[in-house]
């Protein structure tokens, strides 16, 4: 049997010298002893790899490889884990692809035991500008999602990969609709094309500091309007593009900056283009009654009924045909979220008036929520319609869509309860200050959405300024 001697700072023989040494075992470097002690899986699997890495500039005489290796899988990883690792990057030397140890080193902490998303960021091949950091999902079966780095923008960006040909003919076009030559709007991610020197294609988004989840509450009126009026905007923008989003739900969007940010264009397309035959897309929790029931395709007014699903949950807990903390069976489990959705049919059928339940939402948005919420799409209101609605019966909540305030009204009552000084002070305050707080108070005292409390709060204000 093959006999390669290796001193323990991971340096390789000649080929010849190991060609010349016969024994009947196979003698591990130093680094790799260490990761066989993991387990047999993991020792044969690094034994492979050495073998197939004779002579290769990928074990130089630093041992490079070898000692990322070591660093990276010795704790927190499993010998069946650490074992598939290692056969990935076997696979990667055999087919001569350039590895660079201090990007190796980044996956291997960022996927501690999850050999599958180290896989993932082996095989992908990035455009030249672009440096993937780790793996942040699986977007179904048909498209991997990663944070990277983007050279020549200079920041972190979202790089969506399409698995196979077919998926992304498919879907590429559909995710390149919101580009900022053909679609732009504050509350609509932009999305650009790259390609690598295959030519195969990758979008690529800006990578927002906060994604919302079902769990994410909007703790009181204020987020929750905010996140109602800003997606409505979205919604009416595509709308006058004729186009449906189709999978309206929390973790499709994004905030930054004061603005919430619909995401993933995915299942985007005109509004007639939903085939009538097709299974019916986009997330049970937020899919609209008639589209569960089979009644109608996705619809401008399923995306409504999506979104006030969406800010339902945000100030309840709850979706609406949902009970707290129940969730769907995943999409690989196709027997039993048929049966699911048998369950939901029922509850639109038996159980919508103690399902849907608007008391449970806070008064300013009740009445707006009820228009996104009918059982009829019909009767339910348009995105451009709750734009207008919230921002004249939600306006105290509202931070400003344009310009440099990003403060609500009631942001800014709070600010001024905590930090306008006292009569003395303000009795120095010029006459033309004192004017311009007089118009901001009487400007607040009239925003719509404000409690009798916080109007109280103001009258004290203005007292204070006038005396």
């Amino acid at each position: 049997m093959l006999t390669v001697t290796v001193d323990l700072g991971g340096r390789m023989p000649s080929k010849r010298a190991a060609q010349g040494a016969a024994s009947h075992e196979f003698r591990l470097p130093g680094y790799a002893q260490v990761l066989a002690e993991l387990g047999p899986k993991t020792s044969e699997a690094i034994s492979a790899l050495i073998r197939e890495g004779a002579g290769s500039t990928l074990f130089a005489p630093t041992g490079q490889l070898l000692r990322v290796l070591e660093e990276g899988l010795r704790t927190s990883w499993t010998d069946a884990e650490a074992a598939s690792a290692i056969s990935a990057i076997h696979e990667c030397v055999a087919k001569q692809q350039e590895l660079n140890p201090t990007t190796l080193a980044r996956w291997l902490r960022a996927h501690r035991n999850d050999s599958r998303a180290l896989t993932d960021c082996l095989q992908a091949d990035p455009p030249d500008e672009i440096t993937i950091i780790q793996l942040l999902s699986r977007a179904g079966s048909q498209k991997l999602v990663f944070l990277a780095n983007w050279e020549i923008a200079q920041r972190e960006v979202v790089l969506k990969r399409f698995i196979g040909p077919e998926a992304a003919e498919r879907l590429i076009p559909r995710e390149l609709q919101p580009h900022p030559l053909s679609m732009a709007h504050p509350n609509i991610i932009e999305t650009h094309l790259l390609r690598n020197r295959k030519g195969e294609g990758f979008l690529v988004e800006r990578r927002l500091p906060m994604v919302l989840n079902d769990s994410w509450s909007s703790h009181g009126v204020q987020e929750a309007a905010n996140l109602l009026r800003d997606i409505a905007s979205a919604l009416a923008y595509l709308q006058e593009k004729q186009l449906v989003h189709g999978d309206i739900k929390p973790d499709n969007i994004g905030f930054e900056d004061g603005n919430y940010i619909l995401l993933d264009f995915g299942i985007c397309r005109p509004i007639g283009k939903f085939d009538a035959d097709a299974t019916p897309t986009g997330s049970l929790r937020t899919r609209a009654p008639e589209v569960l029931l089979g009644e109608r395709n996705h619809s401008y007014s399923s995306d409504i009924w999506a979104l006030g699903a969406t800010v339902y949950n945000a100030v309840a807990g709850r979706f609406p045909l949902f009970s707290p903390g129940e969730a769907p069976p995943r999409v690989s489990t196709p027997a039993e979220r048929e049966a699911f959705e048998g369950v939901l049919r029922g509850r639109v059928r038996q159980e919508w008036s103690s399902r849907v339940d608007p008391c449970v939402v806070p008064e300013p948005l009740r009445p707006l929520l009820q228009a996104t919420l009918d059982r009829d799409p019909d009767n339910r209101t348009t995105a451009a319609d709750l734009v207008k609605e919230a921002e004249e019966e939600l306006a105290g909540f509202l931070r400003a869509s344009e310009g440099p305030s990003r403060f609500s009204p009631e942001e800014e009552l709070e600010q001024l309860v905590a930090y306008l000084p006292g009569e003395r002070i303000l009795s120095l305050m010029p006459d033309s200050q004192k004017h311009q707080l007089r118009r901001r108070l009487e400007g607040l005292r009239g925003a719509k959405g404000l409690t009798s409390g916080q109007r109280e709060k103001i009258d004290s204000l203005q007292a204070l300024v006038h005396s």
